[in-house]
């Protein structure tokens, strides 16, 4: 086996994963109180989340089959995000606290293999997590914009071919992983910063869309705000807010993974980005634990199907 690195210590691109892993493992070996220790904090971390992720997600899913006001496209993103915010809380958090613990212990053969299990399954799941994001983001855009013509436009059908796509696109991202790091790392941070941008233009059109309609309404009446109209300030106050926590959420959980694997990509990965990696891996697990709160359960009907379920449980 060929442990070879280039000149300055860091792993080559060329490099095999076992290399890869038995590099990691020699580093980790010379600091072996604090790397364990952080490593041990990163992986009871990890499985924390993921039992929180799966019983959100749980509730909500179980709460989508219940609520029927929502639209038939929001229905099918919405269950297509809990769905894949679930399958990271089941498959892809405990792959990943299992790799860092490996990691810790030495164990070559395994790291590799859980090496490519966790890329695999966490760029398909995240990756569909971040386009439905996505895609919710410019569904609400397109409900102000498009008005009674939204529902001949966007038909259930269409968001179902549009949610295999991006099944399809992010499993055959995370097989890339397999066959080029250096695809799988370029396509991974273009995919995260076009969906930042993209959510950024349609938050950014919807505070605008709201604030305007807010305008006419209020010069229209020549009066003071009725009831009617003070409901629907509020109401505009309280959409502007959700959209302001939505996006700052998206950018803190996958912005930072973008910008270390642009940083990796162009100088390696010594100790330091290495230990940085695991934090910003965590960050994005966790947005599928935020994700039941800030989005579903901010629904009012999904929020009340929830806590019908939750007394029934109790």
């Amino acid at each position: 086996m060929n442990n070879s690195t280039n000149g300055t210590g860091l792993i080559s691109e060329g490099d095999k994963d076992e290399t890869v892993c038995s590099w990691i493992i020699s580093r980790v070996q010379g600091n072996t109180e604090t790397i364990f220790t952080w490593h041990f904090f990163i992986a009871v971390l990890n499985i924390v989340l993921a039992i929180t992720a799966s019983c959100g997600n749980i509730l909500v899913l179980l709460a989508l089959s219940k609520e029927y006001t929502l639209s038939a496209p929001s229905r099918v993103l919405f269950r297509s995000l809990a769905t894949s915010d679930l399958c990271v809380g089941i498959i892809s958090q405990p792959l990943y606290a299992i790799s860092i613990l490996l990691i810790g212990n030495g164990h070559l053969k395994l790291c590799r293999l859980m090496r490519y299990l966790t890329f695999v399954s966490s760029t398909t799941l995240c990756g569909v997590s971040l386009l439905t994001l996505t895609a919710i983001s410019l569904d609400r855009l397109l409900v102000l914009t498009l008005k009674s013509s939204y529902y001949r436009i966007v038909t259930r059908s269409l968001v179902i071919r549009v949610v295999v796509l991006f099944w399809t696109c992010s499993l055959v991202t995370g097989i890339a992983y397999l066959l080029s790091r250096r695809i799988f790392f370029i396509v991974t941070c273009l995919v995260i910063l076009l969906s930042i941008v993209i959510s950024a233009y349609s938050y950014s059109n919807i505070f605008f869309l709201l604030r305007r309609r807010q305008r006419v309404t209020i010069r229209d009446s020549h009066t003071r705000l009725n009831g009617f109209q003070l409901r629907r300030a509020l109401r505009f106050k309280s959409t502007v807010y959700s959209a302001l926590w939505v996006h700052l959420t998206l950018v803190i959980c996958y912005l930072p993974f973008s910008v270390l694997g642009a940083v990796a990509f162009r100088i390696g990965t010594p100790l330091p980005i290495f230990i940085a990696g695991t934090c910003t891996a965590t960050l994005i697990y966790l947005n599928s634990t935020i994700n039941p709160f800030l989005y579903c359960w901010k629904i009012k009907e999904v929020r009340q199907a929830v806590k019908q379920i939750l007394r029934k449980c109790l």
